[in-house]
């Protein structure tokens, strides 16, 4: 069964990547990918919080909850 992709419209994202164990200096490395026009953002899970506080502005509950619908059509549960 098949479900209909829901449209996004004004969600602003960056690509970054957490991983768990990893030797990263200062919680944060950026590295260069092929298939990406800018540098990927890699965090260490000390790094997560500490650079979603970095994004400027406050929190909008609306884009939120399509950020959340978003990942949930994208990652849906096995």
């Amino acid at each position: 069964m098949s479900r209909p992709k829901p449209k996004w419209k004004g969600l602003g994202m960056v690509p970054a990547l957490v991983i768990h164990g990893s030797p990263i200096v200062r919680h944060r490395e950026l590295v260069e990918c092929r298939r990406w026009h800018t540098p990927i953002t890699v965090l260490t899970p000390e790094g997560l919080l500490p650079a979603l506080q970095e994004i400027p502005g406050a929190p909008d509950p609306k884009l939120v909850a399509s950020l959340a619908e978003r990942a949930a059509f994208l990652l849906p549960e096995a």
